[in-house]
């Protein structure tokens, strides 16, 4: 025999009002052919018996290999004879609220694979013996309140610890959603967890990423969703794969042990406050800038001349973007895959820019350079404004292409200033950073000015017939080999994420071809 399958489903209840135990034997009688056939059973699943109070003795089934009980609210008992079932790779007792303890015998089941004990929130002890296992490798314990010190019916003293020191090396995945686990709760070694893939803290009130996550060596996975209260995210395992930080509305800031080969996939929702992601983008007031880097980047008195202008922010993320409440922020420079960009009110042009335009685009032939010095970045710089006091602008976008070599790449920053009503002019300023001969003495380059959603129907629903572009201007800087320095650039250019090789970003976008089709 292979399957006893019994469901009972939500609102109803057994034939009986009296609250009932779960004999295995004499549920099916005496009948020796019966017991025979039980002997070989494989799966027993008790799902949503509400009147089950206990379920036990399990000696009569070796071959046992899944118990689930999910759902079985009044269950307060699984009899330690499940110790007997050596071929059980899967306990399921989710859902049963009124379970108070796990029986110590778990650790005898040597075959067990999956246990899931997610909102069984009455549960106030977690056998040690459970470290003992070598065989457990999904533990998803979610909804459960571990630091809660009050369940559903009775007070129950509850911490995170002792669940921590029962956890086994040979766990692969762990779930902990929705536990009421602040940072004072990781006040615990994960050393010994040494094959954790998976780890899910999400709903939880930590602020930042707890000390203990930062020495899980293969971690690959980690999801940190809807923590509300979590600000940043510093030293994260450099193991990572995939990083979900989804309604994390206090984020601040993401970094990484050490650069990595390759970029994590990061899910998170683009907010103002977010201002880093080590590897992705950094976004700073211009006022806190080291001088050095400004002029590194050859921006001269850039900060004087913007350092009193405070602007309404918003992000690049979608359509949606259009409808969001931007943030006032004193002016702001974004860095992402190689590109530096500013935003800021009026219409200075930089008196240092050598190529400039009235128009929307601009074609210049890079000329000899007297002491043949490397070109090491472009600086761009686009004047837009709008005729009409109401009109929200769409995102800007440019386009920069090498004719000589067949490149182009176009750009949208994550982060702009869109015009306001009572902001008609905005000036963008954005360095490019070159290491590779991507422009040389004798190139020619064109600048186009664009807007993103350029379309006819955008024409018609954003107005951009009434968005224009004042100017447009360019310079080249180049590297003085004669000087030895240290590069002020160096952490930005660590990044493995640069213009030639970032196809596509989040947020903002960097296209790139080696091809002018």
């Amino acid at each position: 025999m292979k399957m006893i399958e019994n469901h009972t489903s939500h609102g109803t209840s057994s034939s009986t009002n009296e609250k009932t135990g779960y004999d295995l034997r004499k549920n099916f009688g005496a009948s020796p052919l019966l017991h025979r056939l039980l002997g070989s059973l494989k799966f027993l699943i008790l799902r949503y018996c509400h009147e089950l109070v206990s379920v036990g003795h399990f000696e009569g089934f070796p071959l046992l290999e899944r118990l689930i009980v999910a759902g079985c609210v009044s269950l307060v008992e699984v009899c330690e004879t499940i110790g007997n079932c050596v071929r059980l790779f899967l306990l399921d007792v989710s859902g049963c609220t009124k379970l108070k303890k796990l029986p110590r015998s778990i650790g005898k089941l040597k075959n067990l694979r999956t246990l899931l004990i997610d909102g069984c929130s009455n549960l106030g002890e977690f056998p040690v013996e459970m470290k003992d296992m070598k065989s457990l490798e999904v533990l998803t314990a979610d909804n459960i309140n571990m630091e809660s010190r009050m369940s559903s019916s009775v007070i129950i003293p509850r911490s995170f610890k002792p669940f921590a020191i029962s956890l086994p090396r040979s766990l692969v995945r762990l779930s902990l959603r929705n536990n009421n686990l602040s940072n004072e709760s990781f006040h615990v070694d994960f050393g010994s967890l040494s094959m954790l893939v998976e780890l899910d803290l999400s709903g939880n009130p930590i602020d930042s990423l707890p000390h203990c996550v930062r020495s899980l060596s293969r971690l690959e996975f980690l999801s940190l969703g809807g923590c509300r209260r979590l600000k940043t995210v510093l030293c994260a395992p450099s193991t990572l794969k995939r990083l979900i930080m989804s309604t994390c509305e206090s984020l601040e800031k993401i970094t990484f042990q050490s650069q990595m080969s390759t970029q994590p996939y990061i899910e998170y929702e683009d907010r103002t406050l977010l201002t880093e992601i080590e590897g992705t983008f950094k976004m700073q007031t211009i006022a806190e800038v080291d001088e050095e880097i400004l002029c590194r980047l050859g921006w001269m008195n850039v900060q004087q001349h913007v350092k009193d202008q405070k602007l309404p922010m918003k992000n690049y993320i979608s359509w949606a973007g259009f409808h969001q409440i931007p943030q006032v922020l004193p002016v702001q420079m974004l860095y992402e895959s190689g590109i530096f960009s500013t935003f800021f009110q009026g219409s200075w042009f930089p008196d240092w820019l050598t190529y400039i335009t009235t128009s929307s685009k601009l074609c210049f032939t890079l000329p000899s350079s007297d002491k043949k010095c490397k070109i090491r970045g472009l600086n761009l710089c686009v004047v837009t404004g709008v005729t009409s006091s109401t009109l929200r602008a769409p995102y800007p976008r440019v386009e920069l292409r090498n004719l000589t070599k067949n490149y182009k790449w176009r750009y949208t920053p994550l982060r702009c200033v869109i015009p306001e009503p009572n902001i008609r002019s905005i000036v963008w300023l954005s360095h490019w950073v070159f290491e590779n001969n991507e422009f040389e003495d004798g190139d020619e380059v064109v600048i186009q000015a664009l807007v993103d959603l350029g379309s006819e129907r955008a024409y018609k629903v954003f107005g951009l017939d009434q968005y224009y572009h004042q100017a447009c201007g360019a310079s080249v800087v180049y590297d003085d080999e004669n000087k030895k320095e240290e590069d002020s650039l160096a952490y930005y250019k660590s990044w493995k994420r640069n213009i030639v090789d970032d196809e596509t970003l989040r947020g903002g976008c960097v296209y790139f071809t080696d091809s002018l089709k």
